[in-house]
């Protein structure tokens, strides 16, 4: 097994900023790592230096999540004022963007980032040296497999949809992904059931970006008193209700056919 440093790398001090594709890229480096511990963890048990780097790694992750959160939104933001024709609702969408813009992460948090990521990359090179059996990692991913699809079952199709839930499962099938990604030989097998856990956390997450932004702007409807902007805000987030639901369709049709493998493989083999 072994973490991906072009996800994960040493950022440069003198760097005063943290664009977008930097933060998304640590982002992801933090989702890849925490995924590798947390299998060390299943394999061998809780120990000390290991779980003083996942706590590390789980404030890194923190740190940057209103930034990401801000830079998702923004773009979705912009996605929808692409596409829409209304006259009403372009104008609002703008003036979110303007709020979004301040959501930016100050001089000293990015200078704490820095020193962070030199730190856990180092920590890195130096705890994760050791490589569990592959039986080992097969036989837990495996049950880790069945337990999500089961999961998945209940949650995509209940009659209402709890969004919160979701984004929680979505965090199982991400890390899940990442664990088997870390297999060093992965066989055909492994790399369909990568390919589909892939494309369901995808669109898991578009899910989950929607829906954070739907809780930016009830949280900006809160705070505006204008009759006619009150009105608009509801539009908008009858638009964003809308894709939300589309994307839970598609969602459930990659999700059966994750679970229609086993039957597939075995008819192919």
């Amino acid at each position: 097994m072994t973490i991906d440093k072009s996800l994960f790398w040493t950022l440069s001090s003198k760097s005063k900023t943290l664009d977008n594709e930097s933060v998304h890229q640590l982002r992801k480096g933090t989702k890849q790592l925490r995924a590798h511990l947390h299998l060390i963890r299943q394999l061998q048990g809780h120990q000390k230096e290991t779980e003083h780097l996942r706590q590390s790694v789980k404030k890194l992750a923190r740190m940057l999540a209103g930034q990401r959160d801000a830079d998702v939104m923004y773009a979705l933001l912009q996605e929808l004022i692409n596409q829409t024709t209304d006259a009403e609702l372009t104008p609002l969408m703008v003036e979110l963007q303007h709020v979004l813009n301040s959501e930016r992460l100050p001089q000293i948090d990015i200078r704490q980032v820095h020193k962070m990521a030199r730190d856990i990359d180092r920590s890195t090179d130096k705890l994760l040296t050791h490589e569990p059996e592959g039986n080992e990692i097969n036989q837990l991913l495996e049950v880790c497999l069945e337990n999500l699809c089961e999961e998945g079952q209940d949650l995509l199709y209940n009659a209402a949809a709890n969004w919160n839930d979701l984004h929680n499962w979505r965090k199982q099938v991400k890390k899940l992904t990442y664990q088997y990604k870390l297999k060093k030989n992965p066989d055909p097998v492994d790399l369909v059931i990568i390919e589909k856990l892939d494309q369901l956390g995808d669109s898991l997450g578009k899910i989950n970006d929607l829906n954070i932004l739907d809780n930016f702007v009830r949280r900006q409807q809160y705070l505006n008193t204008r009759a006619q902007i009150l009105h608009t805000f509801t539009q908008l987030l009858g638009l964003l209700d809308e894709h939300k639901y589309l994307l839970l369709a598609q969602t459930q049709q990659l999700f059966a056919e994750l679970t229609a493998l086993p039957d597939q493989l075995s008819l192919d083999s």
